[in-house]
């Protein structure tokens, strides 16, 4: 009894610790934020959103216990069991509550060489002040995540995208979702998608306005953006953000390491969980909307199917975002020991999801340009609306790709400094990352190339449109040509008309004296018209110069 009382202390003491700590990260957060000099000015987003802890924290000091489910972890530990230093990779760690976390890491072994640490979707300001002041968080992390939407009429400092050579230790992936919904075939007018397409940029602020209001549940997942393609197709686009905690402790022999994996994808994996969130036009919110696989091809994987349904992956009906599953199972693909010495090699299968994901998008723009530009159904104004919203959703994919490029040239520049816990970088680390880096240069040129086919589209659609307005001005000019024929003509017979009719004594006129008045005055009338009398007048007053010029030299 007595030493289960003990433990309980300890643990009580333990969990206060933990608590004490998480209000001194978000104070300190507080404090860079309120910086006279202002160059603490953009995590004023991270201050607001650490507040409700410091409010509680007065209150009470206990962590929660309500299950979130919102951090998984992975450690490289040596196995003891054989002579020469084995990292071997550990199974997934879930972390259900803040209560929970603090009670697992306290027991974590201090052997660990490095950790992968996923969070999934929307925080709690308990989380984030716990996970910061346990591995020493860069709060720059947070506050990027945490960097949503402005509201209108509210003030920015702009001061994000950041450098990439600032920023060593961060760096941002974007991450696709393509989805459908099934509908009968059909004509669909381009109002209808226009309108489809502003409804959804209504709901995306809305909802980053409830992101900033902290209205949302904590493992919640978060959309950056929606692209609504056409009337059956749209792209979720999210993120994945990551940064690299290194740790000094003492009486290690290697340095150690925490690298933080931080997913746009809640806990939740299925299409009923983005409905929820209302971020989609009042046309996909139902049954017949589904999410697509992100499928990356690795040589063989055809025939090892065993090696994908081992790792308890859940497959819910419709589909789920392309980030939901990417922590469970990590590592399956890749060599430990190397994942365990470099932690950039430890994302590969981050990369690779991510890179297959926008790969795929591109290729469904690719896919509907070439129905955009052939479609009969389309004219030319409609065709105009989806190039240009095309060109739109694709210069954003070139800016996120730029920043990933810039981050992978400096890595390569830097030659790894600060991410290897090892002199010598090994030769598998080295080919991983020379293929991630060809695979977003490529993604990068595919970008550029649609990019340039939709300006081409665009202008050949202009010159087409400007000829048809050149054609019907010509069309116009010729009606007009003819009306003005016809006044011509009766302009002669309506003022002999008016001007017999007229009582000034012209009563005894035979209607003959009116055809002969009539037929000489149309004559006169069309004479200038068939010949032409005003070049002949020029003609001779020409030549009539010509002689008079002569005339006064003889």
């Amino acid at each position: 009894m007595k030493d289960s009382l003990v433990v309980n202390k300890s643990t009580n003491e333990a969990h206060q610790v933990h608590s004490v700590a998480a209000v001194k990260y978000a104070k300190l957060v507080s404090e860079f934020a309120n910086l006279p000099d202002g160059r603490g000015a953009n995590h004023e987003i991270l201050r607001r959103f650490l507040e409700r802890l410091l409010s509680h924290a007065s209150a009470s000091k206990n962590l929660s216990r309500h299950e979130e489910r919102f951090a998984l972890a992975y450690t490289f530990d040596k196995d003891d069991e054989k002579l020469e230093k084995v990292w071997t990779l550990s199974c997934a760690i879930e972390y259900e509550s803040c209560f929970d976390f603090a009670n697992k890491t306290d027991s974590e072994t201090f052997k660990s060489l490095g950790r992968l640490l996923f969070l999934r979707g929307f925080p709690s300001a308990e989380w984030l002040s716990l996970i910061g002041a346990k591995y020493k968080v860069d709060s720059e992390f947070f506050m990027r995540f945490l960097h949503f939407k402005p509201a209108k009429g509210t003030t920015v400092n702009y001061s994000l995208p950041a450098l990439p050579a600032a920023t060593w230790n961060i760096l941002e992936l974007p991450i696709i979702t393509i989805g459908e919904r099934k509908v009968l075939p059909g004509f669909v007018h381009q109002a209808d998608i226009d309108n489809m397409r502003k409804e959804a940029r209504l709901k995306i602020q809305e909802h980053h306005d409830l992101l900033r209001g902290h209205e949302i549940t904590v493992a919640s997942s978060i959309v950056r953006d929606v692209a609504i393609i056409d009337h059956n197709s749209f792209a979720l686009e999210q993120c994945i953000w990551i940064c690299l905690q290194p740790l000094t402790r003492k009486n290690a022999e290697d340095s150690q390491w925490t690298l933080l994996v931080w997913t746009d994808a809640g806990r939740t994996p299925s299409v009923k969980s983005i409905l929820d969130l209302k971020v989609l036009p009042e046309a996909f919110q139902n049954n017949a909307t589904s999410l697509a696989p992100v499928i990356d091809y690795k040589p063989g994987t055809g025939l090892a199917a065993q090696q994908y349904t081992s790792h308890g992956h859940l497959h819910s009906i419709g589909g789920a975002e392309a980030a939901s599953q990417l922590c469970v199972g990590y590592g399956r693909t890749l060599y430990t020991d190397v994942m365990a010495t470099d932690p950039l090699y430890a994302l590969t299968e981050v990369f690779n999801i991510t890179t297959a994901s926008v790969n795929q998008y591109l290729n469904l723009v690719e896919h509907k340009l070439a129905g955009f530009t052939d479609d009969e159904h389309y004219d030319n104004f409609d065709m105009l609306s989806n190039l240009r919203y095309s060109k739109d959703i694709l210069y954003r994919q070139q800016r996120q790709l730029e920043q990933v490029n810039a981050w992978l040239k400096l890595y390569q520049l830097h030659g790894g400094t600060g991410w290897r816990t090892t002199n010598q970088e090994d030769p598998k680390a080295a080919q991983a990352v020379t293929s991630v880096v060809q695979r977003y240069e490529y993604l990068q040129t595919r970008v550029r190339t649609l990019q340039a086919q939709c300006q081409d589209a665009i202008s050949s659609l202009m010159n087409s449109i400007n000829l048809k307005e050149i054609k019907n001005s010509y069309e116009q000019s010729k009606r007009i040509g003819k009306l003005t024929f016809l006044a011509f003509a009766f302009a002669p017979l309506s003022f002999t008309t008016s001007f017999f009719a007229m009582n000034i004594g012209l009563k005894d006129l035979s209607l003959k004296t009116w055809f002969a008045a009539t037929i000489i005055l149309v004559s006169v009338t069309f004479f200038p018209m068939i010949f032409d009398v005003m070049g002949w007048v020029k003609n001779l007053q020409k030549k009539l110069c010509d002689v008079w010029r002569k005339a006064r030299y003889i």
